[in-house]
Protein backbone atom coordinates (compact mmCIF):
# COMPACT_ATOMS: atom_id res chain seq x y z
CA UNK A 1 0.00 0.00 0.00
CA UNK A 2 1.20 3.13 -1.13
CA UNK A 3 -1.38 5.89 -0.01
CA UNK A 4 -3.98 6.45 -2.39
CA UNK A 5 -4.60 3.66 -4.65
CA UNK A 6 -7.72 5.15 -6.62
CA UNK A 7 -9.01 8.91 -7.38
CA UNK A 8 -11.22 10.03 -4.49
CA UNK A 9 -11.76 13.80 -5.24
CA UNK A 10 -15.83 15.14 -5.40
CA UNK A 11 -17.14 15.48 -8.51
CA UNK A 12 -20.59 16.72 -10.18
CA UNK A 13 -23.68 14.68 -8.79
CA UNK A 14 -24.82 11.48 -10.34
CA UNK A 15 -27.66 12.21 -12.93
CA UNK A 16 -31.60 11.84 -11.26
CA UNK A 17 -33.76 9.47 -11.94
CA UNK A 18 -36.29 12.06 -12.75
CA UNK A 19 -39.69 10.61 -13.83
CA UNK A 20 -38.77 6.95 -13.86
CA UNK A 21 -42.07 5.04 -12.25
CA UNK A 22 -40.41 2.64 -9.94
CA UNK A 23 -42.45 0.31 -8.15
CA UNK A 24 -40.24 -1.59 -5.10
CA UNK A 25 -42.31 -5.26 -4.29
CA UNK A 26 -41.41 -5.71 -0.69
CA UNK A 27 -40.69 -2.00 0.23
CA UNK A 28 -40.51 -2.47 3.71
CA UNK A 29 -37.51 -5.03 3.83
CA UNK A 30 -34.36 -2.77 5.58
CA UNK A 31 -32.09 -3.55 1.92
CA UNK A 32 -35.44 -2.55 -0.27
CA UNK A 33 -36.26 0.09 1.55
CA UNK A 34 -32.94 2.07 1.32
CA UNK A 35 -32.96 1.47 -2.54
CA UNK A 36 -36.39 3.20 -2.30
CA UNK A 37 -35.80 6.49 -0.87
CA UNK A 38 -32.54 6.82 -2.66
CA UNK A 39 -34.26 6.45 -5.82
CA UNK A 40 -36.88 8.57 -4.43
CA UNK A 41 -34.28 11.26 -3.43
CA UNK A 42 -32.77 11.03 -6.90
CA UNK A 43 -36.09 12.34 -8.88
CA UNK A 44 -37.92 8.59 -9.72
CA UNK A 45 -41.56 8.18 -8.13
CA UNK A 46 -41.65 5.45 -6.03
CA UNK A 47 -44.51 3.16 -5.01
CA UNK A 48 -44.21 -0.23 -3.50
CA UNK A 49 -46.16 -2.86 -1.28
CA UNK A 50 -45.00 -5.66 1.29
CA UNK A 51 -47.07 -8.97 3.35
CA UNK A 52 -46.45 -6.56 6.48
CA UNK A 53 -45.24 -3.18 7.69
CA UNK A 54 -42.63 -2.47 10.08
CA UNK A 55 -40.68 0.68 11.24
CA UNK A 56 -39.85 1.43 8.09
CA UNK A 57 -43.33 1.74 6.80
CA UNK A 58 -43.48 5.52 8.29
CA UNK A 59 -40.00 6.86 7.36
CA UNK A 60 -41.28 5.43 3.99
CA UNK A 61 -44.71 7.79 3.75
CA UNK A 62 -42.99 10.38 5.26
CA UNK A 63 -40.86 10.53 1.91
CA UNK A 64 -43.98 10.80 -0.48
CA UNK A 65 -43.96 7.05 -1.04
CA UNK A 66 -47.24 5.54 -1.59
CA UNK A 67 -47.35 2.01 -0.24
CA UNK A 68 -50.08 -0.58 -0.25
CA UNK A 69 -50.46 -3.66 2.54
CA UNK A 70 -50.22 -7.01 0.91
CA UNK A 71 -48.93 -7.85 -3.04
CA UNK A 72 -51.38 -7.65 -5.98
CA UNK A 73 -50.92 -7.53 -9.72
CA UNK A 74 -53.03 -4.21 -9.56
CA UNK A 75 -50.09 -2.39 -8.28
CA UNK A 76 -47.32 -2.81 -11.22
CA UNK A 77 -49.48 -1.19 -13.85
CA UNK A 78 -48.24 2.12 -15.22
CA UNK A 79 -44.76 1.82 -13.71
CA UNK A 80 -41.90 1.86 -15.82
CA UNK A 81 -39.81 -0.78 -13.31
CA UNK A 82 -40.40 -3.05 -10.60
CA UNK A 83 -37.61 -4.15 -8.58
CA UNK A 84 -38.32 -6.83 -5.88
CA UNK A 85 -36.82 -8.45 -3.02
CA UNK A 86 -35.44 -11.77 -3.09
CA UNK A 87 -37.80 -13.76 -1.05
CA UNK A 88 -40.22 -12.97 -4.08
CA UNK A 89 -40.01 -15.67 -6.27
CA UNK A 90 -39.92 -15.35 -9.91
CA UNK A 91 -43.30 -16.53 -10.72
CA UNK A 92 -44.81 -14.38 -8.24
CA UNK A 93 -48.28 -13.13 -9.33
CA UNK A 94 -46.82 -9.62 -8.96
CA UNK A 95 -43.73 -9.73 -11.36
CA UNK A 96 -45.89 -12.17 -13.71
CA UNK A 97 -47.70 -9.12 -14.45
CA UNK A 98 -45.53 -6.58 -15.03
CA UNK A 99 -43.48 -8.51 -17.59
CA UNK A 100 -47.05 -9.27 -19.48
CA UNK A 101 -47.00 -5.81 -19.65
CA UNK A 102 -43.49 -5.07 -20.67
CA UNK A 103 -42.34 -3.57 -17.62
CA UNK A 104 -38.59 -4.25 -16.69
CA UNK A 105 -38.20 -6.05 -13.76
CA UNK A 106 -34.93 -6.41 -11.17
CA UNK A 107 -34.13 -8.07 -8.52
CA UNK A 108 -33.09 -5.79 -5.04
CA UNK A 109 -29.26 -6.61 -6.33
CA UNK A 110 -29.50 -5.95 -9.65
CA UNK A 111 -31.21 -2.62 -9.04
CA UNK A 112 -28.46 -1.96 -6.75
CA UNK A 113 -25.97 -2.90 -9.65
CA UNK A 114 -27.73 -0.42 -11.92
CA UNK A 115 -27.58 2.51 -9.25
CA UNK A 116 -23.85 2.09 -8.17
CA UNK A 117 -22.81 2.41 -12.42
CA UNK A 118 -23.51 6.71 -11.29
CA UNK A 119 -20.76 6.52 -8.80
CA UNK A 120 -17.10 5.37 -7.48
CA UNK A 121 -18.63 2.51 -5.25
CA UNK A 122 -16.82 0.81 -1.85
CA UNK A 123 -18.58 -2.37 -1.34
CA UNK A 124 -19.08 -4.80 1.60
CA UNK A 125 -19.87 -8.24 2.03
CA UNK A 126 -19.46 -11.13 4.03
CA UNK A 127 -21.41 -13.40 6.02
CA UNK A 128 -21.02 -11.42 9.31
CA UNK A 129 -20.44 -8.00 10.10
CA UNK A 130 -20.74 -6.47 6.83
CA UNK A 131 -23.64 -4.00 8.23
CA UNK A 132 -21.29 -2.56 10.83
CA UNK A 133 -18.60 -2.51 8.90
CA UNK A 134 -20.32 -0.88 5.84
CA UNK A 135 -21.51 2.17 8.54
CA UNK A 136 -18.10 2.48 9.68
CA UNK A 137 -16.83 3.09 6.11
CA UNK A 138 -19.61 4.97 5.49
CA UNK A 139 -18.59 6.97 8.72
CA UNK A 140 -15.15 7.56 7.29
CA UNK A 141 -15.83 9.07 3.96
CA UNK A 142 -18.40 11.29 6.07
CA UNK A 143 -15.64 12.53 8.73
CA UNK A 144 -13.44 12.55 6.09
CA UNK A 145 -14.92 14.79 3.73
CA UNK A 146 -16.00 13.14 0.92
CA UNK A 147 -19.65 13.25 1.62
CA UNK A 148 -20.72 9.49 0.37
CA UNK A 149 -23.98 8.25 -0.64
CA UNK A 150 -24.90 5.71 1.25
CA UNK A 151 -26.87 2.34 1.67
CA UNK A 152 -26.19 0.09 5.17
CA UNK A 153 -28.56 -2.87 5.87
CA UNK A 154 -29.40 -1.30 9.48
CA UNK A 155 -31.03 1.91 11.42
CA UNK A 156 -28.33 4.73 12.16
CA UNK A 157 -29.10 6.97 14.45
CA UNK A 158 -27.13 9.00 13.15
CA UNK A 159 -28.76 9.12 9.72
CA UNK A 160 -32.10 9.03 11.19
CA UNK A 161 -32.46 5.54 8.85
CA UNK A 162 -30.45 3.41 6.44
CA UNK A 163 -29.41 5.39 3.80
CA UNK A 164 -27.66 8.92 2.88
CA UNK A 165 -27.89 11.02 -0.57
CA UNK A 166 -24.64 12.91 -0.62
CA UNK A 167 -23.50 15.09 -3.61
CA UNK A 168 -19.91 13.40 -3.46
CA UNK A 169 -18.87 10.44 -5.95
CA UNK A 170 -18.48 8.11 -3.59
CA UNK A 171 -21.25 5.07 -2.95
CA UNK A 172 -20.50 2.98 0.10
CA UNK A 173 -22.86 0.03 0.29
CA UNK A 174 -23.51 -3.69 1.76
CA UNK A 175 -23.62 -6.18 -0.95
CA UNK A 176 -25.24 -8.87 0.61
CA UNK A 177 -24.20 -12.51 -0.66
CA UNK A 178 -27.75 -14.46 0.54
CA UNK A 179 -29.51 -14.30 -3.14
CA UNK A 180 -26.67 -15.56 -5.40
CA UNK A 181 -26.36 -12.48 -7.07
CA UNK A 182 -23.31 -10.14 -5.73
CA UNK A 183 -21.53 -11.09 -8.79
CA UNK A 184 -23.68 -8.05 -10.82
CA UNK A 185 -21.61 -5.86 -9.00
CA UNK A 186 -18.59 -4.06 -10.00
CA UNK A 187 -17.04 -2.14 -7.11
CA UNK A 188 -14.46 -0.11 -7.58
CA UNK A 189 -13.66 -0.82 -4.38
CA UNK A 190 -14.28 -4.28 -2.19
CA UNK A 191 -14.26 -4.94 1.37
CA UNK A 192 -14.81 -8.57 2.74
CA UNK A 193 -15.54 -9.69 5.90
CA UNK A 194 -15.57 -13.39 5.71
CA UNK A 195 -17.02 -16.37 4.39
CA UNK A 196 -19.40 -18.80 6.15
CA UNK A 197 -22.04 -21.87 5.84
CA UNK A 198 -24.50 -19.79 5.47
CA UNK A 199 -27.10 -19.03 2.47
CA UNK A 200 -25.84 -22.44 0.24
CA UNK A 201 -29.32 -22.69 -1.62
CA UNK A 202 -28.28 -19.94 -3.92
CA UNK A 203 -25.22 -21.57 -5.13
CA UNK A 204 -25.05 -25.68 -4.53
CA UNK A 205 -23.39 -25.77 -1.63
CA UNK A 206 -20.46 -24.32 0.00
CA UNK A 207 -18.08 -24.85 -3.08
CA UNK A 208 -20.02 -23.18 -4.92
CA UNK A 209 -20.46 -20.04 -2.44
CA UNK A 210 -16.65 -19.79 -2.57
CA UNK A 211 -16.94 -19.67 -6.08
CA UNK A 212 -19.56 -16.51 -5.94
CA UNK A 213 -16.77 -15.10 -3.87
CA UNK A 214 -14.07 -15.67 -6.14
CA UNK A 215 -16.19 -13.92 -8.99
CA UNK A 216 -16.92 -11.55 -6.99
CA UNK A 217 -13.30 -10.50 -6.03
CA UNK A 218 -12.68 -10.83 -9.69
CA UNK A 219 -15.07 -8.37 -10.25
CA UNK A 220 -13.55 -5.67 -8.45
CA UNK A 221 -11.98 -3.25 -10.59
CA UNK A 222 -8.43 -4.14 -11.31
CA UNK A 223 -6.47 -1.42 -9.89
CA UNK A 224 -8.97 -0.75 -6.97
CA UNK A 225 -8.69 -1.71 -3.02
CA UNK A 226 -9.72 -5.55 -2.30
CA UNK A 227 -9.41 -5.79 1.26
CA UNK A 228 -9.79 -9.04 2.86
CA UNK A 229 -10.09 -10.55 6.48
CA UNK A 230 -6.71 -12.32 6.89
CA UNK A 231 -8.29 -14.22 9.64
CA UNK A 232 -10.62 -15.86 7.27
CA UNK A 233 -9.64 -19.38 6.16
CA UNK A 234 -10.70 -19.32 2.92
CA UNK A 235 -10.39 -15.55 1.24
CA UNK A 236 -6.40 -15.39 1.05
CA UNK A 237 -6.14 -18.82 -1.16
CA UNK A 238 -9.42 -17.31 -2.83
CA UNK A 239 -7.73 -14.40 -3.55
CA UNK A 240 -4.43 -16.36 -4.84
CA UNK A 241 -6.76 -18.77 -6.90
CA UNK A 242 -7.82 -15.82 -9.33
CA UNK A 243 -4.32 -14.17 -9.32
CA UNK A 244 -5.65 -10.75 -7.34
CA UNK A 245 -3.35 -8.83 -5.26
CA UNK A 246 -5.22 -8.33 -1.64
CA UNK A 247 -4.76 -5.87 1.62
CA UNK A 248 -5.51 -8.80 4.76
CA UNK A 249 -6.67 -7.08 8.02
CA UNK A 250 -7.20 -8.79 11.15
CA UNK A 251 -5.21 -10.15 14.29
CA UNK A 252 -3.03 -12.89 12.74
CA UNK A 253 0.30 -12.17 12.17
CA UNK A 254 0.35 -13.35 8.52
CA UNK A 255 -2.17 -10.05 8.24
CA UNK A 256 -0.81 -6.98 6.40
CA UNK A 257 -2.63 -4.71 8.77
CA UNK A 258 -2.87 -5.95 12.06
CA UNK A 259 -4.49 -4.68 15.27
CA UNK A 260 -1.65 -5.06 18.10
CA UNK A 261 -2.04 -3.98 21.93
CA UNK A 262 -5.74 -4.98 22.20
CA UNK A 263 -7.77 -3.34 25.26
CA UNK A 264 -11.47 -5.43 25.66
CA UNK A 265 -13.56 -3.11 27.71
CA UNK A 266 -16.85 -3.79 29.15
CA UNK A 267 -18.62 -1.41 26.07
CA UNK A 268 -15.73 0.10 24.23
CA UNK A 269 -12.49 -1.32 22.39
CA UNK A 270 -9.21 0.27 21.57
CA UNK A 271 -5.97 -0.91 19.73
CA UNK A 272 -3.22 -0.07 17.74
CA UNK A 273 -3.00 -0.53 13.89
CA UNK A 274 0.15 -1.50 12.49
CA UNK A 275 0.61 -2.11 8.53
CA UNK A 276 2.92 -1.07 5.86
CA UNK A 277 2.78 1.88 6.21
CA UNK A 278 3.71 2.38 9.89
CA UNK A 279 1.62 3.06 13.02
CA UNK A 280 -1.74 4.26 13.88
CA UNK A 281 -1.64 3.91 18.00
CA UNK A 282 -4.32 4.63 20.27
CA UNK A 283 -7.78 4.19 17.77
CA UNK A 284 -11.20 4.05 20.31
CA UNK A 285 -13.83 2.35 19.36
CA UNK A 286 -16.97 3.01 21.21
CA UNK A 287 -17.89 -1.15 20.77
CA UNK A 288 -16.82 -3.90 22.80
CA UNK A 289 -15.81 -7.40 21.15
CA UNK A 290 -12.49 -8.73 19.32
CA UNK A 291 -15.21 -8.64 15.95
CA UNK A 292 -15.33 -4.87 16.15
CA UNK A 293 -12.04 -4.04 16.41
CA UNK A 294 -11.47 -6.32 13.47
CA UNK A 295 -14.68 -4.49 11.44
CA UNK A 296 -12.66 -1.21 12.45
CA UNK A 297 -9.55 -2.04 10.53
CA UNK A 298 -11.32 -2.31 7.05
CA UNK A 299 -11.91 1.62 8.28
CA UNK A 300 -7.95 2.06 8.73
CA UNK A 301 -7.47 -0.07 5.66
CA UNK A 302 -9.59 2.31 3.20
CA UNK A 303 -8.39 5.61 5.43
CA UNK A 304 -4.63 4.96 4.66
CA UNK A 305 -5.91 4.27 1.21
CA UNK A 306 -7.66 7.12 0.53
CA UNK A 307 -5.21 9.75 2.35
CA UNK A 308 -7.81 10.39 4.70
CA UNK A 309 -5.67 11.44 8.08
CA UNK A 310 -4.65 10.18 11.26
CA UNK A 311 -7.28 12.54 13.34
CA UNK A 312 -10.14 12.35 10.97
CA UNK A 313 -9.84 8.48 11.24
CA UNK A 314 -9.26 8.39 14.95
CA UNK A 315 -12.53 10.94 14.86
CA UNK A 316 -14.47 8.71 13.12
CA UNK A 317 -14.05 5.42 14.83
CA UNK A 318 -13.91 7.29 18.12
CA UNK A 319 -17.69 8.45 18.06
CA UNK A 320 -19.22 5.89 15.37
CA UNK A 321 -22.59 5.38 16.60
CA UNK A 322 -23.43 1.67 16.53
CA UNK A 323 -26.26 0.23 14.19
CA UNK A 324 -29.45 -0.63 15.80
CA UNK A 325 -29.69 -3.80 16.96
CA UNK A 326 -26.27 -4.43 17.36
CA UNK A 327 -25.69 -4.96 21.14
CA UNK A 328 -27.58 -2.22 21.45
CA UNK A 329 -28.73 -1.20 25.14
CA UNK A 330 -32.52 -0.92 25.02
CA UNK A 331 -33.13 0.16 28.80
CA UNK A 332 -34.01 -2.03 32.36
CA UNK A 333 -36.28 -4.26 33.01
CA UNK A 334 -36.69 -6.40 36.57
CA UNK A 335 -33.11 -4.82 37.55
CA UNK A 336 -31.56 -5.75 34.47
CA UNK A 337 -30.00 -4.63 31.40
CA UNK A 338 -31.77 -5.43 28.19
CA UNK A 339 -29.94 -5.58 25.07
CA UNK A 340 -30.48 -6.39 21.56
CA UNK A 341 -28.72 -7.99 18.91
CA UNK A 342 -29.49 -8.51 15.20
CA UNK A 343 -26.98 -11.88 15.05
CA UNK A 344 -28.52 -15.14 13.95
CA UNK A 345 -25.93 -17.08 13.31
CA UNK A 346 -23.95 -19.77 15.29
CA UNK A 347 -20.54 -17.26 14.53
CA UNK A 348 -22.23 -14.13 14.91
CA UNK A 349 -23.82 -15.05 18.30
CA UNK A 350 -21.19 -17.19 20.03
CA UNK A 351 -19.40 -13.22 19.53
CA UNK A 352 -21.96 -11.28 20.76
CA UNK A 353 -22.37 -13.48 24.32
CA UNK A 354 -18.75 -13.38 24.69
CA UNK A 355 -18.88 -9.36 24.14
CA UNK A 356 -21.68 -9.51 26.39
CA UNK A 357 -20.42 -11.34 29.41
CA UNK A 358 -17.81 -8.47 29.27
CA UNK A 359 -20.17 -6.15 30.97
CA UNK A 360 -22.65 -8.29 32.47
CA UNK A 361 -22.00 -8.70 36.59
CA UNK A 362 -24.41 -11.77 37.23
CA UNK A 363 -26.50 -14.05 34.86
CA UNK A 364 -26.69 -13.53 31.04
CA UNK A 365 -30.11 -14.46 29.94
CA UNK A 366 -30.69 -15.08 26.63
CA UNK A 367 -33.55 -14.82 24.47
CA UNK A 368 -33.31 -16.35 21.18
CA UNK A 369 -35.59 -16.69 17.65
CA UNK A 370 -34.24 -18.98 15.24
CA UNK A 371 -34.58 -17.63 11.98
CA UNK A 372 -35.59 -19.71 8.98
CA UNK A 373 -36.13 -23.75 9.06
CA UNK A 374 -33.24 -23.94 6.86
CA UNK A 375 -30.74 -22.47 8.63
CA UNK A 376 -31.80 -24.15 11.91
CA UNK A 377 -31.82 -27.46 10.12
CA UNK A 378 -28.79 -27.53 8.58
CA UNK A 379 -26.70 -25.45 11.31
CA UNK A 380 -28.12 -27.85 14.42
CA UNK A 381 -25.08 -28.99 15.50
CA UNK A 382 -23.37 -25.62 15.59
CA UNK A 383 -26.37 -23.97 17.25
CA UNK A 384 -26.53 -26.32 20.05
CA UNK A 385 -22.96 -25.32 21.61
CA UNK A 386 -23.32 -21.59 20.35
CA UNK A 387 -24.59 -20.65 24.04
CA UNK A 388 -22.03 -21.96 26.21
CA UNK A 389 -21.68 -18.66 27.42
CA UNK A 390 -24.77 -18.00 28.76
CA UNK A 391 -26.38 -19.02 31.97
CA UNK A 392 -30.01 -19.74 30.42
CA UNK A 393 -31.95 -19.33 26.95
CA UNK A 394 -35.19 -19.01 26.44
CA UNK A 395 -36.07 -20.71 22.62
CA UNK A 396 -38.39 -18.98 20.94
CA UNK A 397 -40.77 -20.63 18.00
CA UNK A 398 -38.61 -20.24 14.40
CA UNK A 399 -39.17 -16.84 12.64
CA UNK A 400 -39.86 -18.89 8.83
CA UNK A 401 -39.02 -15.66 6.86
CA UNK A 402 -41.89 -16.31 4.17
CA UNK A 403 -39.94 -20.30 4.12
CA UNK A 404 -42.44 -23.43 4.64
CA UNK A 405 -42.13 -25.48 8.02
CA UNK A 406 -39.72 -28.98 7.23
CA UNK A 407 -40.97 -31.55 9.44
CA UNK A 408 -38.37 -32.34 12.56
CA UNK A 409 -37.03 -28.79 12.76
CA UNK A 410 -38.90 -26.78 15.44
CA UNK A 411 -37.46 -25.11 18.58
CA UNK A 412 -37.89 -28.13 20.54
CA UNK A 413 -35.71 -30.06 18.85
CA UNK A 414 -32.96 -27.17 18.82
CA UNK A 415 -33.70 -27.27 22.65
CA UNK A 416 -32.85 -30.36 22.99
CA UNK A 417 -29.75 -30.06 20.99
CA UNK A 418 -28.51 -26.95 23.37
CA UNK A 419 -29.42 -29.07 26.00
CA UNK A 420 -27.46 -32.07 25.39
CA UNK A 421 -24.22 -29.96 25.89
CA UNK A 422 -25.03 -29.37 29.25
CA UNK A 423 -23.47 -25.85 29.61
CA UNK A 424 -26.05 -23.75 30.00
CA UNK A 425 -30.16 -24.29 31.03
CA UNK A 426 -32.14 -24.57 28.16
CA UNK A 427 -35.88 -24.20 27.75
CA UNK A 428 -38.77 -23.20 24.76
CA UNK A 429 -41.43 -20.41 25.48
CA UNK A 430 -44.27 -20.26 23.14
CA UNK A 431 -44.71 -16.59 22.44
CA UNK A 432 -43.13 -13.35 23.61
CA UNK A 433 -45.99 -12.65 26.78
CA UNK A 434 -44.45 -15.66 27.66
CA UNK A 435 -41.00 -14.87 27.50
CA UNK A 436 -41.71 -11.84 29.26
CA UNK A 437 -43.49 -13.71 32.10
CA UNK A 438 -40.36 -16.33 32.41
CA UNK A 439 -38.05 -13.48 32.55
CA UNK A 440 -40.05 -11.52 35.42
CA UNK A 441 -39.12 -14.84 37.33
CA UNK A 442 -35.73 -15.13 36.52
CA UNK A 443 -33.82 -11.44 35.87
CA UNK A 444 -32.70 -9.65 38.64
CA UNK A 445 -30.18 -6.76 39.29
CA UNK A 446 -26.62 -6.97 37.59
CA UNK A 447 -27.98 -9.13 35.20
CA UNK A 448 -27.93 -8.65 31.32
CA UNK A 449 -31.26 -9.82 29.10
CA UNK A 450 -30.06 -10.23 25.64
CA UNK A 451 -32.60 -10.48 23.24
CA UNK A 452 -31.08 -12.13 20.32
CA UNK A 453 -32.43 -12.94 16.12
CA UNK A 454 -33.22 -11.18 12.81
CA UNK A 455 -36.72 -11.96 12.98
CA UNK A 456 -39.62 -9.71 14.89
CA UNK A 457 -37.96 -10.83 18.19
CA UNK A 458 -37.41 -7.15 18.77
CA UNK A 459 -41.23 -7.05 20.18
CA UNK A 460 -39.81 -8.34 23.42
CA UNK A 461 -37.78 -6.13 23.93
CA UNK A 462 -40.69 -3.37 23.08
CA UNK A 463 -42.39 -5.71 26.17
CA UNK A 464 -39.65 -5.30 28.54
CA UNK A 465 -38.57 -1.43 28.28
CA UNK A 466 -41.99 0.03 27.02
Amino acid sequence: MTGCAFETTKGEAPRPLAGLKVHFAGICGIGMSGLAHLAAARGAIVSGCDVSTNGQAGALAAAGIRLWNGHSPEHVGGHDLVVHTAAMPEDHPELAAARELGISVLSRTRMLARIQRDYKSLCVTGAHGKTTTTWMLARLLIVGGLDPTVLVGGVVSELNGNWRAGKGRWLVCEVDESDGQMVEMRPDASVITNVDREHLEHCGGFEGLLDEFRRYMAATEVGGLLAICGDDPHLPRLARDIGRKAVRYGLSEECDVLAENLRLYPMASAFDAVGPWGRVDGITLPMPGRHNVVNALAAVVVAREMGICEARLREALASCPRVNRRLQIRGDAFGATVVEDYGHHPTEIRETLRAARRFCREKLLVVFQPHRYTRTKCLMTDFATAFDDADRVLVLPIYAASEAPIEGVDSARLVEAISAQGNTEVEAVGDFDAAVRRLSMLAGPGDVILIQGAGDVYKVADKLVG
